[in-house]
């Protein structure tokens, strides 16, 4: 799927964007490995691609690829700024989390959302507020739906 990108200052500055993003998932029964699994090979496929993870800096801050939850730190994180809020519900998972990051990783983010969905629930959703506009993302069937 090609995501919209709906950043209208993308190309304007090269300093890069800062970023609100709100996710609320739940994992399809036993799939969770699979879903992990499935983000730490398009890690291992894309960091030092063109994409740059700081998996050494994640390390040092004790936030590993080895589960759901830091996966999601890695992908929805800058830095600099690592500090989310997760909440465990009965069903979904919602995360929140505040950060710097360059223009292009909004794209990061959509793609991760992406790779993820075949393993989350119907209505499992992604948030992404970059400095103008945002991105909606919904799953539907497996599948990533752009809403706005």
């Amino acid at each position: 799927m090609n995501f919209k990108i709906n950043n209208k200052k993308k190309e304007e500055s090269k300093m890069g964007a800062c970023y609100d993003v709100r996710v609320k998932i739940a994992i399809k029964k036993g799939k969770e490995n699979n879903a992990v699994s499935t983000l730490r090979s398009y890690i291992e496929k894309h960091d030092g691609h063109g994409i740059i993870f700081n998996l050494d800096k994640f390390a040092s801050e004790g936030t590993t690829p080895d589960t759901l939850e830091g996966l999601l730190k890695i992908f929805l994180c800058g830095t600099d700024y690592w500090n989310p809020v997760i909440k465990h519900g009965r069903k979904w998972l919602h995360y929140y989390n505040g950060f710097d990051a360059s223009y292009g990783w909004e794209s990061v983010m959509m793609e991760m959302f992406e790779v993820l969905a075949p393993f989350l629930e119907n209505k499992s959703e992604m948030y992404i507020y970059p400095d103008e506009d945002y991105d909606h993302i919904v799953v539907k069937n497996g599948r990533c739906v752009q809403e706005h």
